[in-house]
């Protein structure tokens, strides 16, 4: 077999596992990832197309634990590919993803079951990892603060012998120690971190670590302090140091239960989520109703080919920063022009596709040019693709034309004159860094948003909190709530009760 082949692999156990755990598909998938980078680009994927709240699906959880399994025999093409991937989810825990925000799939749920296979995955993987582990703390001034895992990891610098790379790092965690001493309440990071000046033998970091420990009793903290010493040797902390099964085992159990449990909840208002319920108001923007039964048919034919799709060979064959997107711009493809223009996927013309990637793109997803980037060659590939399954006809001319409106789609994007209503407001919030779920934090950056709108020329007093009402005062919203059958303003294409708006 080529290694630029991907065999045909159970991928499809990986998403219903509730009565029994796969370890044959499991182990199966982990021997081709351990040898072929194109299987892994495929796993990668899986995990980033996956739903886990529309379907009961353990691809989030499963995705990093083949990983580790496949981590100890990877080539070494596989290898960095693998760190890159692993480094990248560590780094981003906490924050959803802009694609997760736009499709309403980010994990939060799984959150601390993936993040705790990812760190097992990285430490499997070994101090190749710690390169890439630092990058991502010295690029992102977020990482320090929030990546428990990434710095579990980085006690593997112990095994270095990379002196600049040592001194990186203890950079980083001086620093990081250093802000965490001038918090009311430091975080849970300070062990790992106090752990890796230990691990590294950083003597001048004793006094931040026993100011530390008088400030909090911090867990093991006289182990840290004979490791510093020397009176004990250093070893990896991670969660890799635990059996692979057990753990596994142990998450999928956790998962399985997890989904017990939200299956038997009730949305709140909403006994029956598949019928249309008046809520009496409007949606943030006029622009367009959504029919439920129709849309929903629409999301399953996009969802269906949009899988087909990433599982085929034109998609493998894109570059990577195209395939990163590619899955995202497809789906929505398929169902703005189902939903929006009345065209099933046999219909796409030079019309319907012109509408969807340089008006509604451009007017309803909120995102950062990267995706508008790489918008147009994902949706030709996406177009000679259904053209070689025999769905579309005249794929190859329609698919040329579209792959030269890259510029034109990636300048209507940025032009705010185009944006929606409801896009403009979720800019604004995405650019205050307020996650879409916070139901408080969303609702002050709707009353700043209106603010600024009503009232462009008056600007607080420096020192002013704009968020701060008088007593007995509440939120006015100027503009329409959202409601729980209205399109989500995220620009996802689902209905809001379906995305953002999940309890």
């Amino acid at each position: 077999m080529a290694v630029d082949e991907v065999p045909p692999l159970p991928w499809e156990e990986l998403k219903e596992a509730g009565k029994a755990l796969p370890w044959a598909a499991l182990e199966q998938i982990a021997e081709a990832v351990a040898g072929n980078p194109f299987v892994l680009d495929r796993l990668k994927a899986v995990y980033y197309e996956s739903e886990p709240y529309d379907l009961a699906s353990y691809e989030g959880l499963f995705t990093p634990a083949i990983l580790a399994m496949a981590a100890p025999r990877m080539s070494d093409p596989v290898r960095q590919r693998a760190v890159e991937f692993v480094v990248k989810e560590l780094a981003g825990v906490g924050e959803p993803s802009l694609d997760e925000i736009m499709r309403g799939t980010s994990h939060v749920g799984l959150d601390e079951l993936t993040e705790g296979m990812f760190e097992r995955a990285a430490g499997l993987l070994g101090p190749s990892v710690l390169p890439e582990a630092v990058a991502a703390m010295e690029r992102d001034r977020k990482a320090p603060e929030q990546a428990f895992g990434l710095w579990c990891v980085l006690t593997l610098a112990a095994e270095s012998q990379d002196e600049g790379l040592r001194q990186r790092i203890i950079a980083l965690a001086e620093k990081a120690l250093q802000k965490e001493l001038e918090k009311d309440e430091p975080g849970e990071i300070v062990w790992p971190v106090a752990h890796v000046l230990s691990a590294l033998g950083h003597k001048p970091a004793r006094g931040l670590i026993e100011a530390m420990r008088r400030k909090t009793p911090f867990w093991r903290s006289e182990e840290t302090l004979r490791i510093l010493d020397g009176f004990q040797p250093a070893e990896p902390v991670g969660l890799w140091t635990e059996p692979l099964k057990d753990a596994i085992t142990s998450d999928w159990e956790s998962l399985r239960d997890w989904f017990a449990e939200i299956d038997a909840m009730p949305s709140p208002g909403d006994e029956d989520e598949d019928e249309d319920v008046d809520d009496g108001e409007d949606a943030p923007d006029d622009e367009d109703e959504f029919d439920d039964d129709d849309s929903g048919a629409a999301e399953r034919r996009a969802d269906e080919l949009t899988n087909r799709f990433v599982a085929s060979a034109a998609f493998a064959e894109l570059p990577e920063e195209t395939r990163s997107h590619a899955g995202f711009v497809a789906y929505n493809v398929l169902v703005y022009a189902s939903t929006y223009e009345g065209a099933a996927p046999e219909e796409l013309n030079d019309r319907v596709l012109g509408e969807v990637l340089m008006e509604i793109f451009p007017r309803k997803i909120s995102a950062d040019p990267e995706v508008f980037k790489n918008a147009a060659p994902a949706a030709a590939a996406l177009v000679r693709w259904l053209g070689s399954e025999g769905i579309l006809k005249d794929a190859d001319r329609l698919a040329n034309r579209v792959a030269k409106w890259s510029d034109e789609i990636v300048a209507n994007a940025a032009d705010e004159s185009r944006w929606g209503p409801a896009k403009g407001f979720m800019m604004f919030a995405m650019a205050k860094g307020i996650d879409p779920t916070d139901r408080e934090g969303m609702d002050k950056a709707m009353l700043e948003f209106n603010l600024r709108l009503t009232a462009p020329r008056i600007e607080a007093p420096p020192d002013e909190d704009i968020f701060a009402l008088p007593p007995g005062e509440t939120i006015v919203r100027d503009s329409p709530k959202v409601g729980r059958n209205d399109p989500c303003p995220c620009g996802s294409g689902k209905k809001y009760k379906k995305c953002c708006g999940r309890p």
